[in-house]
């Protein structure tokens, strides 16, 4: 019965201590709450970032594959992939790309079909278009021009091919919206027409579009339902995926080559008959027969001259937005690895020096407990309860704060660069229980060693005060000439600091991390700014761009030096291309042929980043940045393969 009693008096002991030491008991909760919350809260940063991604596919079905051809595709193309319903989805789209002669800007003008199988679009404003007369844009759009709202009137005004490829040319703006296919708020992929890259999208009923060809199809292959994307077995099932595809359309190559060859020999056979029936009626060498003739040798020629057309094939990974949020989630979980580690390691030093500081304190309980009888574990059930109390407290606050804080401040970051949906925050039970582990170990873990030599101390020696540290003979003091020069308080301040190398190691770590954390953060922004100034100010000499189509004019070449500031003007060819290659996402790059070469130096200095050895242009080769060297693997003498923007082969 005097047991249980002491027992229940013990507890209220233990409960007694913690009140009375609430500074101590808070900073022990303190940095295992910081601990947690950053360990769990930027691990759970990339899956969370990674599973909002894969819902949004989910859900809006994001294609997996795509086709196109370089003569269209046919119903004939999906007649085949009809064929294979059960193990596909299939989409075909049709659509025009339209330089805005009012404001430059390159826009594709999508035909939204009835049903949206694939590439769901998602609404940002408004509604879809219900009839011929109506509009959505990409909301890209609206940022590019603000005054475009609900209820705008939308004119495609470019030239005149351009334009006769639609029914109707205005239309009202009835809502914006985001498509699956381009995730990133700016980038909307390369084409062949104007400057090379489109601007924004925008989507009409299909009777607006005249033309009956279709321009891509969008698959996407059932077996990679509930595959996770981006890995392993997603990447193997898609190559899979991908080279059943090609087997299935390869025969249509040849089939779409015989057919527009039957169109073209049938509009050939009037022709034909005109010239054999005034041959038959005129003599040979006719002007008008020898006309006659002549056009029809020429319309055989263009027959003969029709090619099987090239099918080309894409995936996900060929989307650079797709392909680059996934790195971008990806250095996350790299950053996620090595930021925690240095507020694990200061846990456990501050909790080494508080339980250490606790134990001295109570030393003489200790003994008074132990001469009562009390078990060696009864004893130290004061400090694992102190210090489990703690860490239990800790880790529950920071999972809550983490998990809910860091995805979203973070996601929110990278929402200026992404239109992706808001993320779900999710609770990775594998990191809560690693964190629990981690913050038992830095309390319980650390109470532990403390408490090795006093738990097995006689209660006799323990209701004596401990005897101090002994003092050791440093090695400084055998540098004779300084240490005689040193004041008395500079002995004492060196002494102690290596008479406490527990207190010192804290000290030293933590102040060398948050010094490290500064230089970072003061590094990062410097980096950065830095960056506009070198663009600017070393590479870049020019003041100004001028974008024109067709040859240049006297008129526009003498508007060009008329100013007062004018002083000199370099002609530069530029197109837009795309590289790609097996295993790296489609880049797409800007290719200069500056003219004359030798005066490129005047307006771009071309270098090496890390010599500053100058980069000279000569009659053959090209100059590429370090960038897309590394992507490729390619160094000087190598070959790299490009295409121009909207070619398909």
């Amino acid at each position: 019965m005097v047991g249980a009693a002491m027992t229940a008096a013990y507890f209220k002991t233990i409960m007694r201590e913690i009140w009375s030491s609430k500074a101590r008991f808070a900073s022990i909760l303190l940095i295992i709450f910081l601990g947690v919350a950053f360990y769990t809260g930027i691990r759970a940063t990339g899956p969370d970032m990674s599973q909002a991604a894969n819902d949004y596919y989910a859900k809006q079905k994001l294609a997996t594959n795509s086709v196109q051809s370089t003569m269209g595709l046919t119903k004939a193309d999906t007649r085949v992939l009809n064929q294979h319903r059960s193990q596909l989805t299939y989409q075909a789209t049709r659509y025009a790309d339209v330089n805005q002669l009012n404001n430059s800007q390159v826009v594709r003008v999508m035909a939204l079909p009835t049903t949206q199988r694939l590439n769901r679009l998602r609404i940002v404003k408004g509604r879809l278009p219900r009839h011929a007369n109506e509009i959505v844009l990409d909301a890209q759009a609206q940022r590019l021009q603000p005054k475009l709202k609900v209820g705008s009137t939308y004119r495609i005004s470019s030239t005149g091919k351009r334009n006769a490829q639609f029914t109707r040319r205005t239309f009202k703006v009835v809502g914006f919206v985001n498509s699956p296919t381009y995730v990133e708020n700016t980038n909307r992929g390369v084409t062949n027409v104007g400057k090379g890259t489109l601007d924004y999208l925008v989507y009409v009923r299909p009777q607006v579009i005249k033309s009956s060809v279709i321009t891509r199809i969008d698959v996407q292959f059932k077996n990679l339902r509930g595959v996770t994307p981006y890995t392993a077995k997603y990447r193997r099932l898609n190559r899979e995926n991908t080279a059943q595809l090609k087997r299935w359309l390869k025969p249509q190559a040849r089939k779409r080559q015989q057919a527009l060859q039957a169109q073209a020999q049938a509009k050939l056979k009037p022709l034909r008959q005109a010239t054999q029936q005034l041959a038959s009626q005129v003599p040979a060498g006719t002007a008008q027969l020898v006309k006659l003739q002549s056009q029809l040798k020429r319309a055989k020629a263009q027959v003969a001259a029709i090619t099987m057309p090239t099918y080309l094939y894409t995936d996900r990974t060929d989307n650079p937005g797709y392909t680059e949020y996934h790195e971008n989630t990806q250095r996350v979980v790299a950053l996620s690895t090595v930021f925690p580690l240095f507020f694990i390691a200061i846990a456990a030093l501050i909790c080494l020096t508080t339980m250490t500081r606790m134990v001295e304190e109570l030393r003489l309980q200790m003994g008074t407990l132990k001469a009562l009888g009390y078990t060696n574990t009864a004893v130290g059930s004061e400090f694992m309860i102190y210090g489990g109390l703690a860490a239990l407290i800790g880790t529950a606050l920071g999972v809550l704060f983490g998990v809910n804080f860091f995805p979203r401040f973070i996601a929110q970051a990278y929402g200026s660069m992404y239109n992706l949906p808001a993320i779900n925050v999710q609770y990775i039970w594998m990191d809560i229980g690693i964190a629990l582990a981690i913050a038992l170990l830095c309390t319980l873990g650390t109470a532990l060693v403390v408490l090795r030599v006093d738990l097995n101390s006689l209660p006799a020696q323990l209701l004596q005060p401990r005897a101090p540290k002994a003092g050791k003979t440093l090695l400084l003091e055998r540098w004779q000439w300084l240490w005689h020069r040193l004041s008395f308080n500079h002995k004492i301040t060196l002494r102690n600091l290596f008479r406490y190398k527990q207190r010192l190691l804290m000290t030293v770590l933590g102040i060398a991390g948050c010094m490290a954390m500064m230089i970072t953060g003061f590094g990062l922004k410097d980096s950065i700014g830095d960056i506009s100034v070198k663009q600017f100010n070393e590479l870049w000499h020019y003041d100004a761009v001028v974008t024109r189509s067709g040859n240049e004019t006297d008129q526009q070449r003498q508007a060009l030096s008329r100013g007062q500031l004018y002083q000199a003007s370099l002609k530069l060819q530029a197109k837009q291309v795309t590289v790609k290659q097996s295993g790296v996402a489609e880049q797409t790059a800007t290719l200069g042929i500056p003219a004359p070469h030798q005066s490129l130096s005047k307006f771009v200095v071309l270098r090496h980043r890390q010599s500053h050895q100058a980069i000279h242009i000569g009659d053959r080769g090209a100059v590429i940045d370090e960038k897309l060297a590394k992507l490729y693997g390619v160094q000087a003498g190598d070959d790299l393969t490009i295409k121009l923007a909207g070619q398909t082969t």
